[in-house]
């Protein structure tokens, strides 16, 4: 990657979080935008008159039957509570009867709610579209042999990719997990010269809403990721704190091609990740791969409003850190697109 006003040009890797998504221009001066985990049933709650508001409503509408208020209810606690209840009734064999087996459908249909989430941001977005002018200059920037991990599920750096890295990206490869169909409409490879022999890497360690899986496991691109429809539901990891990614073949090959990754790169950038305390297994990665084989950092970007999560991340690096390490502690994307 290169960045031309720290005059860096190294191997990277790119960890994107909730708040990249969230700070893309497509949702500038819109009144509902991408939902991180704290406020995710308030941003849906504002989407309940769109054309896709209606499942929205009834998800809203279980929380708050179950649980007395959505209002200061998290994603990932409500998810991880669906599942909990379903595990105890499954291990001690009792009857889960209606109640409990709905608590299981809301999370199995997660994938659908999700979609249906972005399909309304999408409706409202004054372009009509979710691309985004900051993801589009980072994938401009990124070189064949850097790698994108993304915790998100939405496809805007996908989008991103597909518009404006060329042919250093290839969708049929880059997400290192076998596509069987539908690449071609995620990658544009026109114009002259040769694909790159080894190119950009998207590894979307929770799913992507335009994965479709096979009954085998392979997966085609859907071309409109946020399509209505029924969804399988390990096409995404759901938000629960227990993420059973070894339980998944292929799953397990995006986490082992990050855990790969984090070894290599000197430069690490890192945009709208603040490190959640429940996301345990992202903690692990980020704390033992970025350090294995006695490598360091030369170089660590952090992008995030909330210097907190910049303090945290560093703790977790700590060991990969050193004395000669350049830190820069950015507080918004268009400080970051400011320096490529």
């Amino acid at each position: 990657m290169r960045i031309r006003k720290l005059a860096v040009d190294k191997v990277a890797n790119v960890i994107l979080g909730a708040g990249a998504s969230r700070g893309a221009t497509c949702f500038d001066g819109v009144w509902a935008q991408s939902p991180l985990d704290a406020d995710f049933f308030d941003q849906i709650d504002r989407l309940k008159n769109t054309t896709d508001g209606r499942i929205l409503s009834d998800l809203v509408a279980f929380a708050r039957t179950e649980f007395g208020s959505a209002d200061r209810l998290s994603m990932e606690p409500f998810f991880t509570q669906l599942e909990s209840l379903d595990e105890f009734h499954r291990a001690l064999k009792i009857d889960r009867g209606p109640r409990v087996r709905l608590y299981k459908s809301h999370l199995e249909r997660f994938s659908e709610y999700l979609a249906a989430v972005f399909r309304a941001l999408r409706s409202i977005s004054p372009a009509g579209d979710l691309t985004c002018d900051y993801h589009g200059k980072l994938a401009a920037a990124l070189k064949a042999g850097d790698t994108v991990i993304s915790f998100n599920y939405d496809c805007i750096m996908d989008s991103a990719l597909h518009s404006s890295a060329g042919k250093s990206w290839n969708a049929e490869s880059g997400y290192v997990v076998p596509i069987t169909g539908g690449a071609g409409e995620w990658h544009d490879h026109s114009g002259s010269g040769r694909l790159a022999k080894k190119p950009i890497r998207l590894l979307k360690v929770h799913g992507s809403l335009n994965w479709k899986r096979e009954e085998t496991g392979a997966i085609q691109l859907r071309s409109d990721p946020y399509e209505a429809g029924q969804r399988l539901a390990n096409e995404i990891v759901p938000p629960v704190w227990n993420k059973r990614v070894s339980e998944d073949e292929q799953m397990a090959q995006v986490w082992k091609a990050a855990r790969n990754a984090l070894r290599v790169g000197p430069l690490l950038v890192v945009i709208g990740y603040s490190v959640p305390d429940t996301d345990l297994l992202s903690q692990v990665l980020l704390r033992v791969a970025t350090s294995e084989r006695g490598r360091t950092l030369t170089h660590l970007i952090i992008v995030n409003p909330n210097p907190d999560a910049g303090h945290k991340l560093i703790s977790v690096l700590q060991r990969s850190l050193t004395p000669t390490t350049t830190i820069v502690e950015l507080k918004s994307w268009a400080e970051f697109v400011a320096l490529l």
